[in-house]
């Protein structure tokens, strides 16, 4: 189960959601520590809706 503080890759499954009798995976598009967790789970959630407030990472910019 992901919490607040997980380190989170660009591309992991960090959960499903189901929709019919189907489970679908909900992957990130993006690298980061997880801030908050926006819904619990078994919570209904609309299409866009954000589910995870992410703080991305960016280990590879170089500052000159």
């Amino acid at each position: 189960m992901l919490c607040k503080g997980d380190l989170i890759k660009e591309g992991q499954v960090l959960g499903y959601l189901e929709q019919f009798g189907t489970s679908l995976p909900v992957k990130s598009d993006v690298a980061g520590e997880v801030l908050k967790l926006l819904f619990q789970d078994g919570d209904a959630v609309g299409y866009g809706d954000p589910l995870i407030a992410v703080l991305p990472s960016f280990h590879n910019i170089n500052i000159m």
